[in-house]
């Protein structure tokens, strides 16, 4: 290559700011354009699995909570392990 086509494209890479020739290894964007694509992806994903136990916690019932209240109070109850005794 010619001394002129040298100073071509080393003045073409000065204005596009590559220094080492585009090495996609030597990329100062690298990282951050990785970073970014895996929080593209997961971050829809994580959003669509917190919505969903969201809307599992709303459509969970209700109408039993009240009914046994026996076993959480503080006094003491008696249970029969093998039946009630004879009369």
């Amino acid at each position: 290559m010619s001394k002129e086509g040298t100073e071509r494209v080393a003045a073409i890479a000065a204005k596009s700011g590559a220094t080492d020739g585009g090495d996609p290894d030597h990329d100062p964007g690298l990282s951050h354009s990785w970073i970014s694509r895996i929080l593209r992806a997961a971050l829809p994903f994580q959003l669509a699995l917190v919505a969903l136990f969201y809307a599992a916690s709303l459509l969970e019932p209700h109408c039993c909570e009240a009914t046994n209240t026996l076993n959480l109070s503080l006094t003491p109850q008696l249970r029969y392990v093998r039946g009630p005794p004879p009369v």
